[in-house]
């Protein structure tokens, strides 16, 4: 199991890497018009796809590894065809609704001339609903190494068509190339099912039972997720009006929202990548565990989780942090964003753990319980955004967002621990992590100073520091986790 969750970081940092590679050329060639076009529907796919999937995936997530727990495959099977039922009426009606509505849709965005991209965005919508259903199937059944192959499909497949339609279509009107470009989306997702392949065979139609536990136990990380995505929705416009009332005028205030949100937070939250690939395989093997009724091997799997967030997110932070300034010049040419990413990278250590810890629970069947600490993190991160805004700027946001995910994470292992036991030892497992963060910031920092001493330049200084420091942890780090396997 450790192995497939390796094999979806990897995946995850591979598209990761191509879409920013995309996003660099669409970019340079077609220009800002065209790009803002693409870029204000696209979220329409990720928005509907989450709306529409109701956290079906997550219950056959739930559900099959517990029946293939019992030797009861063919109840797994139901589960199975149950999942793609509801999703298949899902993602045709939505799908229909968004091509259908796609002309008052795009004035409702302020942009009548993007109708046709989002005509084109409702296949990709659809096809996405349904490929959640068919990863999660695969996910359940422990072929991970599958899914990490569709989602890499899925983006090159997405790239290569983005890419090849921009260059064919330089000269054409902005509108005809950005609805060319959401082709790239639709034609990774139709793709990306042909290796996701349904499998054969079945056991019977599934009952009203296997539909109603999957909505039960869906709907709460639905719920979450949505939340989630709502809260974040509102935050663009809450920082401006701080920032405003700080002094700042809105074009000064646009520029620091932009470094926050579209340099910092993302480089942050960029090992949201592992901790997704971690709790995707943490959440079937606690399922399983549990139907077996092992809840000695339910504890395990927890704790194995967790030492692996922390493996991952304090070496990580710690980089972001020491070299947040440098980093932004070699990325962005833009020194000022790394000002709020000095605090905004250690988010990444509440963050993984509330990750897994929702994941934990959710394979333990009480998926609801995450949700008072995302809204008791979500409340606090509110409060703190409008009362340190004005004093500390983006860097008071910043904070902001580490105490709201540190209330979400503490409420979340303080959750797993009473309902499964699985009590974290701070001190066995941040003590391997905290020393290997504090190796990374030392040769961070003196390859830095020797590389610059032979008279480099900042840009190739600091990524020598940063390729050096997570290098030497890894070294010292990973041979202590050789024997910690997740779902082993």
């Amino acid at each position: 199991m450790t192995r497939g969750a390796i094999a979806l970081g990897l995946a995850g940092g591979v598209t990761k890497v191509l879409g920013a590679i995309q996003r660099l050329l669409v970019a340079r060639w077609l220009g800002a018009e065209t790009m803002g076009l693409y870029e204000l529907a696209l979220p329409l796919v990720g928005a509907g796809m989450n709306f529409l999937g109701l956290g079906v995936p997550t219950g056959l997530t739930f559900w099959a590894p517990a029946a293939l727990a019992r030797g009861d495959g063919a109840e797994a099977l139901r589960f199975r065809r149950a999942t793609e039922r509801l999703l298949a009426v899902a993602a045709l009606l939505g799908g229909a609704v968004l091509a259908l509505f796609a002309s008052p849709i795009a004035r409702f965005l302020g942009e009548p001339s993007a109708a046709p991209i989002v005509r084109v965005l409702a296949l990709a919508m659809a096809a996405g609903v349904v490929l959640g259903g068919r990863r999660a199937w695969f996910t359940a059944i422990g072929d991970l190494d599958r899914v990490a192959a569709s989602n890499t499909l899925e983006q090159l497949v997405r790239v290569v068509v983005a890419i090849a339609l921009a260059w064919l279509l330089l000269d054409a009107p902005s509108p005809r190339v950005a609805a060319a470009l959401a082709w790239g989306p639709a034609a990774g997702a139709i793709l990306a099912l042909a290796v996701l392949r349904r499998p054969r065979g079945g056991a019977g139609s599934p009952d009203r039972t296997h539909y109603a536990r999957l909505l039960d136990t869906g709907i709460p990380t639905w719920a979450a997720t949505t939340f989630v995505g709502v809260t974040a929705a509102i935050d663009p416009a809450l920082i401006l009006w701080r920032l405003g009332a700080a002094g700042h005028g809105l074009v000064a205030a646009t520029a620091l929202l932009g470094e926050l949100l579209g340099m910092a937070m993302p480089l942050a939250t960029a090992a949201l990548v592992l901790y997704g690939a971690i709790a995707a395989t943490l959440l079937p093997a606690v399922s399983a565990a549990k139907a077996e009724g092992r809840a000695d091997r339910v504890r395990a799997h927890i704790t194995q989780a967790y030492l692996w967030a922390a493996a991952v997110s304090l070496p990580s932070a710690a980089a972001l942090s020491l070299l947040a300034h440098p980093l932004c010049t070699l990325l962005y040419h833009d020194a000022a964003a790394g000002t709020p990413l000095v605090v905004a990278a250690w988010v990444a250590v509440p963050l993984g753990f509330s990750t897994i810890a929702a994941a934990a629970m959710t394979g333990a069947g009480t998926p609801q319980a995450q949700l008072p600490p995302l809204l008791a993190g979500t409340c606090v991160r509110i409060g703190l955004i409008v009362a340190l805004t004005v004093p500390l700027g983006t860097t008071g946001v910043a904070w902001a967002a580490v105490a709201g995910w540190l209330v979400t994470a503490a409420g979340n292992v303080a959750a797993v621990a009473r309902r499964t036991g699985a009590i974290p030892d701070l001190k066995a497992l941040l003590a391997g992590p905290v020393v290997a963060a504090a190796v990374l910031a030392v040769v961070a920092r003196w390859v830095q100073h020797i590389v610059m001493a032979h008279g480099a330049s900042s840009s190739l200084a600091t990524a020598a520091a940063l390729v050096a420091g997570l290098l030497v942890a890894g070294i010292w780090l990973l041979p202590r986790l050789r024997e910690t396997r997740i779902g082993g």
